[in-house]
């Protein structure tokens, strides 16, 4: 099948339920107040495209790449980022993420160092093998989001809460935590921490 392209172009208001979309490449598009739900995505290609007060529900994608995708006051729900290929070994999969409600979506082995999800919340979502390396997370509401075997390093979780480290597995040298989750996540470590009421 063909692959049939769309450049530079601007989609308002596409309301589309269990859709299927086969070999389809948009480049610098824009999408406005769409909703794209139980929708199937299969070798399909997103570059530098912008999201901007979308709702993506449980999207299903089998062999589509991303590049450099910018969402703005987006749900995404159900989502499974894991099946997302990077079109690119340059070029990020996502630009930016800002005033987005992410709920069960799972992110696997994308490298998003020094990236920002602030201005976002993230609930019942799971990071795994993920390069988060430099990357913020704070003052994000993060209920119950797991992050396993990722490199956190430098990463700034202050003003965040709600999460949840495996220590074990990920790499949290030079992080920054707040209290109390601080002595949370090394309780979790298997840590004890006391604290003297005397001050000595």
């Amino acid at each position: 099948m063909a692959e049939r392209l769309y450049e530079g172009q601007t989609f308002t208001g596409l309301r589309l339920e269990d859709e299927h979309f086969d070999n389809m490449r948009f480049v610098d598009c824009v999408f406005q107040d769409c909703t794209f739900d139980s929708c199937v995505l299969t070798d399909c290609a997103f570059a530098a495209c912008t999201w901007t007060g979308c709702r993506l529900v449980n999207l299903t994608s089998r062999r589509t790449q991303i590049r450099s995708l910018r969402f703005d006051v987006c749900d995404l729900v159900g989502i499974s980022a894991a099946d997302w290929l990077p079109a690119s070994r340059y070029m990020p999969p996502l630009d930016s993420l800002h005033g987005c409600r992410l709920k069960y979506t799972t992110f696997h082995r994308m490298a998003l160092p020094s990236f920002s999800f602030c201005g976002s919340d993230l609930a019942d979502c799971l990071f795994s093998g993920c390069d988060l390396s430099g990357s913020s997370f704070k003052d994000c509401a993060l209920h119950r989001t797991e992050f396993a075997e990722c490199d956190l390093r430098r990463a700034d979780f202050r003003g965040a809460a709600g999460y949840v480290v495996d220590m074990p597995t990920c790499k949290v040298a030079e992080s920054r935590f707040s209290f109390p989750e601080a002595v949370r996540l090394l309780a979790s470590a298997g840590v004890k921490v006391e604290f003297d009421a005397s001050g000595e």
